[in-house]
């Protein structure tokens, strides 16, 4: 089992993740990987100067290596797993993708996260401007026709690497397509509405969500646009939440799905209609309600529902691969401001009882490990098993059966707080039609949304990378503590 760290693209470490416990319970092998992180790992100019993905090309150099020499350490070159949470989750569906990896592994698990997430690639036009903010920081000339060239040049003649990795600027360090690693047409093909992806399907997969990734975000990257949404009034909740779904639409609709607006008009319908969906027309003076609302909107957008996109990708038209999804709530404190509303697992929950508690995850102890390790040893016989048979059932006996996702009956496993395991149909079902059936049909038609929800009008804001900045940072931030 290759484990690919996640960090938002631009910070983490194979370390973090001790493999001990989950390789002895499981009776598997684990290889933790690093791979180069930050402009190291993904500058890029837009050509052939610096066409970028160096990261993700040494997680396939990675995964080479294992193939090659994994039998010296007691492993099955025929049963290879790989997994990863986060970016190191969008990593994954990356090396999934890629047909240089074509006999390396036999299996994929995607832990919260998507290489169709809004967070998980930069355009390729882009690049280039993120490579020069990185330049000027360094005082290096840029000339128009000449800015690959002279960029490489200055940042190849600075001598202190830490320097240009911590350097901080107004730039976005992750995948973008190189028709190399990344080829357009292949992502392409994963986004929605679904096609028969091969490449894609000769693969196994796990994958899911954790019930609350969006509560992390709520508290992190996203605190500049809410403006410390958790002590604002109640009046001013609804406003602050219209201002993050402006910021936040376009770059989902057109990275996550590339559906672009038919018009400005039905940009304005969409939010509409977003804020119609996500209201507290329940209990609207509630401070926690209105709070769960806007986690539910971050959970679905920023993992949710590009993982639900993903599942039913994977399993359209495939008869050679099977299809595994879950829903992860399990709780255990992590070190985030506790809020009462908060009722299940929030981003990187998963990780502590997937590894077991180790103590190089976050500082866990043997005593504050306990409480968890009856449900760690669960789910580590699930993954376990999934390594090393393709099915999460088998060899060691799990209390309830993991169905099979397929793409009429879309079973999945939830995970709940408190007991065990319990299989479901239909993940969030409403939530995934809204986004994928009535969302984009208004985006890319123009039709007429409900009305909108009684929130106060609030001034359009101007819509930039910024939101991606912040949220990659609080994905960094998770791998650091």
């Amino acid at each position: 089992m290759i484990f690919i760290h996640g960090g938002g693209f631009v910070v983490g470490k194979s370390s973090s993740y001790n493999g001990d416990i989950l390789a002895a319970y499981g009776e598997v092998v684990v290889v933790t990987i690093n791979y180069r992180v930050g402009p190291f790992g993904f500058l890029s100019t837009g050509d052939d100067q610096a066409p970028g993905n160096y990261g993700l090309w040494d997680q396939h150099l990675a995964i080479q290596w294992v193939k090659n020499n994994i039998a010296s350490f007691g492993g099955d070159t025929s049963r290879i797993t790989i997994f990863g949470e986060s970016s190191g989750s969008a990593s994954v569906m990356y090396q999934i993708l890629f047909a240089g990896n074509k006999g390396l592994f036999q299996r994929a698990i995607a832990i919260s996260g998507s290489a169709t997430a809004n967070w998980a690639s930069v355009p390729k036009d882009s690049g280039l401007e993120y490579a020069k903010n990185l330049a000027i920081k360094f005082n290096c000339s840029v000339t128009k026709g000449k800015a690959s060239e002279e960029i490489l040049k200055c940042l190849r003649s600075i001598d202190d690497a830490t320097e240009i990795a911590t350097a901080e600027v107004n730039s976005v360090w992750a995948p973008t397509p190189d028709n190399d690693f990344i080829r357009e047409d292949v992502i392409a093909s994963i986004k929605w509405p679904p096609v028969s992806t091969p490449n894609y399907q000769e693969f196994d997969l796990i994958l899911g969500t954790n019930g609350y990734e969006g509560h992390f975000f709520l508290h992190t990257a996203f605190q500049s646009i809410l403006s410390n949404v958790t002590k604002a009034p109640i009046t001013e909740l609804r406003e602050l939440f219209k201002n993050l779904v402006k910021a936040t639409l376009p770059e989902i609709f057109s990275k996550s799905w590339e559906v672009f607006p038919k018009s400005l008009d039905s940009t304005d319908q969409a939010v509409d209609a977003i804020m119609f969906a996500y209201s507290a027309s329940e209990n609207p003076n509630n401070r926690d309600y209105n709070l769960k609302q806007i986690c539910d909107f971050l959970t679905d957008v920023q993992m949710f529902i590009p993982t639900a996109v993903d599942a039913r990708n994977h399993a359209y038209m495939n008869n050679r691969t099977k299809t595994y999804q879950y829903e992860f709530n399990q709780q255990y404190p992590f070190l985030l401001p506790e809020d009462t509303w908060l009722q299940g697992a929030t981003h990187g929950g998963a990780l502590p009882f997937i590894f077991g508690f180790p103590s190089s995850l976050f500082g866990y102890t043997p005593e504050r490990a306990e409480a968890g390790w009856p449900f760690a040893k669960l789910v580590m016989d699930y993954w376990t098993n999934f390594a090393k048979t393709g099915d999460p059932n088998n060899p060691r006996s799990v209390p309830t059966t993991w169905k099979e996702y397929n793409f009429n009956e879309q079973d999945y496993l939830y995970f709940p707080n408190t007991g065990n395991p319990e299989n479901k149909s239909y993940p969030n079902a409403q939530r995934v039609n809204f986004w994928l059936d009535y969302i984009t049909t208004i985006i890319k038609h123009g039709e007429a949304a409900v009305p909108d929800s009684t929130c106060t009008p609030t001034a359009s804001m101007s819509i930039t990378h910024h939101n991606v900045v912040l949220l990659v940072i609080s994905l960094c931030l998770l791998c650091c503590w």
